[in-house]
């Protein structure tokens, strides 16, 4: 199944600065498989991924991807630690123009932190 707002956005390429994909879990993995096919468009492009350090009940997962496949780069946090309601959590950047998914292309949330370790 393909998302027209996929399409969308890729013919507005040239006319916006930004586009923000905030899911959910089929549309991430659509975006990931059109970034595997179409790599030289998202050459610039950048994954931003917050790992929150706890476990919640929840059916619907981010895809599985291959973090070792891209390149994380720096950011104004690093990778500090922070807080807020007794949750912690880090932020992370990576380059997008390699991503990979994984065998599965959807994961449990325990899988997914542990990839991101």
């Amino acid at each position: 199944m393909r998302y027209h707002v996929i399409d969308l956005v890729n013919s507005l390429c040239g006319q916006i600065e930004e586009a923000w994909n905030i899911g959910g879990p089929l549309v991430y993995t659509e975006q990931i498989k059109d970034i595997m096919e179409n790599r030289k468009r998202y050459e610039n492009s950048r994954l931003y991924v917050t790992k929150i350090s706890a476990s919640f009940p929840c059916d619907l997962f981010f895809p599985r991807i291959d973090f070792k496949s891209m390149c994380e780069l720096p950011h104004e946090n690093g990778n500090e630690i922070m807080e807020e309601s007794e949750i912690q959590f880090t932020y992370h950047v990576f380059e997008l123009q390699h991503v990979k998914l994984t065998s599965e292309e959807t994961s449990t949330s325990s899988r997914f932190l542990h990839d991101l370790n």
